[in-house]
This record gives C-alpha cells, structure tokens and sequence, in this order.
C-alpha cells in the first residue's frame, strides 16, 4: 500500500513570550523557506512478512513517521507491507522526486540483512533458499544513490537491525561455510558528505522492537525530530534517548557528514533581557558528543579528566569513564615500579610556616616556590627566581595545603616537550604528567616533584 501525500509547511505555538507581531513575522519566514526548498521522503514500514513472523510495530512506525515528517514540510511517499514490486515502485518514485529536491530522507522499519558487507531491505513476499534469492530483495545501495541525487542534505534512517528469521532461512540452507558472508546485523555505511545515516543500533548488532505502538528508536525520532534544533542535536538526542529507553543495551549508529547547520523547523533567534546575576553557563546538550569525539582523537587520562569535570552525567559520561579507566590502566603498567631516587631538596625559603607553592615558567625553564604562608608570597617568591627577569615568566600552578606538583619530561627526543599537573595526591599528579608527557614524546621521566608543603621534593634536571 503506498499513499502520497503533499503538505503545507507550518508552525504552530512556538514561545509563549513572543509577541504576536513576532508570530506573525516567524510564520511569514517560515512560509517563505519552505516555498523555497524542497523537501521529499520515502517512509515503508513492512511488518505482514509471508514466510517470516509477523512485525506488530513497522506499520505503526512509518504512518507516524510520515505524519510527523509531513509536519516537518517533506512531501511524503509512505508505503507499507509491500512486495518485492510495490517497493521497486516505492523507490522509482522516491528516485526521481529526489532529483529536483533540495533535501531527500528516506526511512525504513522491518527486516533486514547484509551479505558480504552488502546491505539488503526485505520485502514482506521475500523468501530465502539461497544467495541467488537476494534479488528478491532491495540493495541499499541503491537507495543510497537516490538519496544523493538531492542538492543540500540527505538523510538515510533504518530502524531494521531486528533478529531476523529470514537471515536464519538463508544461512541454514547455505550450510557453515556458504554462510560465512552472512554476517549479524547491518554493515556499517560510510556516509558521503551531505549526508546523515542513522541505524536504530550499532553496525553488526540487532535491535529491540519494542513493546509498545513503536520501536524504541521510533519512539525516540518521533520525541525529537519536529524541535526546533539544529539536525545534528536532533539525531544525537535520538541516539541518547534510545541508549537511556533501552537500559544502555542499546546504541544507534550515527554518522554525520554535513558542513554548516540545517533546521528543518527553522532556527529561532529570541532576544532575551539577561537576568541580574546569570547563573553559571552549562555547555549545549550537543556539546557533550563533540567534546567526547575531541577528547577521543586525544584519549589521554588528564583528557578524560578534564571531559569528565564539564560533562559528569549522561551517556557520553558513562563512556567516558570507560576510556578513562582504560588509560589509566595504561598509565599504570608504563609507570616505573622502582622507587624514584632520593630527594634533591631545592633552598628552602626562609620560612616554613605556610602551605602554599607556586610554579612559573619560561622558554621551557621552571621555577619554583612552596611552604609560604600567604598565595601572594608564594608567587611572588616564584617570579623572583626568574631568569633574565621576573616579568619574563608566566604563572601556570599554583598549590595550596597538601597539592603536590609533579613535571615529566621525554628521555630522548623533544626538550621541549612536558607534561605538568597538580592533584591532591602525588601518586595521582605524577600519573596525570606522565599521561600528559607520553602524548609528545615517549619514554618520559619523572623531572621534578613537590608538594605545597614542600615535601616530597625530587629534582632530576637543573632548573
């Protein structure tokens, strides 16, 4: 059953602190925009199969998908349970409507497989005996190529990695070793720019269906997908929603390949007179993903540190933790195990009474003070071993109470590489440089520590 539908993009209520004047000006644009872009959608949700179990939610998934999608401004092909034919017909249509339109999304709740890391859509007439039966089903990459014919954004979604009794046919009839290429799950897609791929789980990995009217990752794209947000937020609040819906067991594959930001609702700029005393900034919610993906590429134990202080909760938190155990693992096992050397105390400053320390730097050279009992005095103290003159240094640590400092440098390589930190812990300051060091050189010391109490005190190079 296919049904075309075309629809009138609108807003409806957006903030209730809006004027009318500004609804009025706001549903003008809105009108504007989409007259001016072209938007078209495929959505098929099969469910009736005939030589497999029946689906109770992929009928229920496309109706409501295309529902919300024609709210959004796409003109929207919705087909479901449809035969091998329907669905070829299905996509001709998608294929040439996608040539004229300035965004193509296609969408698709049901079964599906991959045979040697080919992607197949199951049509509910499909039935399996063996390899040469795939042509009884639709190639992904097909429809991959249609979606690209669209000028500015494409968006590719299948909510179809469910335990699939078709594949089971197929790989029973193969035999071991013919079904080799038979693999769980989806292959990975590698999104050409311009366009977004969105999987309801991870490539190679199956997904729930759900218990209710929809999947859980169709339950979550209907919850997100008319905000007013940037596309990129939307489908990493998607991916979120499933993850925490699913008791963690379940993550969508996301690949983003898109420059600049696209809304489909529109972005809405609201001024706002800025209260007495603004509160402390938190990060926006998409931040979390970024950063994540920045400390990534970094992937050090102070990296993971650093992230974990800005972003504590959440799913990104959760493996974040993850990677910082991970490194600090690592850590562990390069450390030496052989005690460090004794103490080469520095002159001590003429009194000890305080528990306060600092460290300046210069062209690679460091100074350092401890045991003041004033910040100022311990600064100051600081600077003052500053060569050629105190105005040469900066300040980059400074201590208090029972803070150590610890810095390592490479044993070879680059002089001029360091890795620097101060914890409430020696053991932990010293691990953090050590982590810090060995992404600029490798081999790294220990090159000098202290704590602010002037214990602690170990100096290897001359400074």
């Amino acid at each position: 059953m296919i049904m075309q539908t075309g629809l009138p993009y609108r807003r409806h209520s957006l903030w209730l602190r809006l004027t009318w004047m500004s609804l009025l000006a706001l549903s003008c644009l809105t009108a504007e925009r989409a007259a001016a872009e072209s938007r078209v959608a495929l959505v098929i949700g099969n469910g009736a199969y005939q030589y497999a179990p029946r689906l109770p939610n992929p009928a229920n998934d496309a109706t409501d998908v295309a529902a919300a999608l024609k709210r959004d401004g796409f003109d929207t092909i919705l087909a479901v349970d449809l035969g091998k034919a329907g669905m070829d017909d299905a996509t001709i249509r998608f294929a040439r409507a996608a040539r004229n339109a300035d965004v193509a999304l296609f969408y698709y709740s049901g079964h599906a497989l991959q045979f040697s890391n080919v992607n197949y859509l199951a049509p509910v007439d499909a039935q399996l005996t063996d390899e040469a039966d795939l042509h009884r089903m639709v190639r992904l990459d097909d429809i991959v190529s249609d979606l690209q014919q669209a000028k500015n954004l494409r968006i590719l979604i299948l909510d179809s990695c469910r335990d699939n009794p078709l594949a089971d046919q197929l790989k029973r009839s193969l035999g071991a070793t013919r079904a080799l290429p038979l693999q769980r799950g989806l292959a990975k897609i590698d999104s050409p720019q311009g366009m977004i791929v969105s999987f309801a789980t991870q490539s190679g990995q199956t997904a729930s269906d759900g218990s209710g009217r929809h999947s859980p990752y169709t339950e979550a794209f209907l919850k997100n997908i008319e905000a007013p947000e940037e596309i990129g937020t939307i489908f990493r609040r998607i991916s979120s929603d499933v993850y925490d819906s699913t008791n963690h067991s379940q993550l969508p594959e996301l690949s983003l390949s898109i420059i600049g930001e696209f809304y489909l609702r529109g972005k809405l700029d609201v001024a706002v007179k800025p209260a007495a005393a603004a509160p402390l900034a938190l990060p926006p919610a998409d931040s979390a993903q970024r950063d994540f993906e920045a400390t990534e590429r970094v992937d050090t134990l102070a990296a993971w540190d650093a992230y974990l202080a800005v972003h504590s909760s959440g799913l990104y938190a959760t493996l974040a933790k993850e990677r910082r155990n991970a490194a600090a693992a690592r850590v562990a096992a390069l450390t030496p195990a052989n005690p460090l050397p004794a103490p080469e105390p520095q002159q001590a400053p003429p009194s000890r009474s305080g528990k306060f320390g600092a460290v300046v730097n210069v062209n690679q050279r460091f100074y350092f003070s401890w045991s003041w009992g004033t910040p100022e005095a311990a600064e100051k103290n600081a600077f003052d071993r500053c060569k050629p003159s105190p105005s040469s240094c900066r300040m980059i640590a400074k201590m208090s109470g029972r803070q150590c400092f610890a810095l390592y440098r490479p044993d070879h390589g680059d002089a001029n590489a360091y890795g620097w930190a101060v914890r409430d812990d020696l053991d932990e300051a010293k691990r953090v440089a050590y982590d810090q060091c060995g992404t600029q050189g490798s081999n790294c010391g220990v090159s000098v520590t202290f704590c602010a109490d002037g214990s602690n005190q170990y100096n290897r190079h001359p400074l």
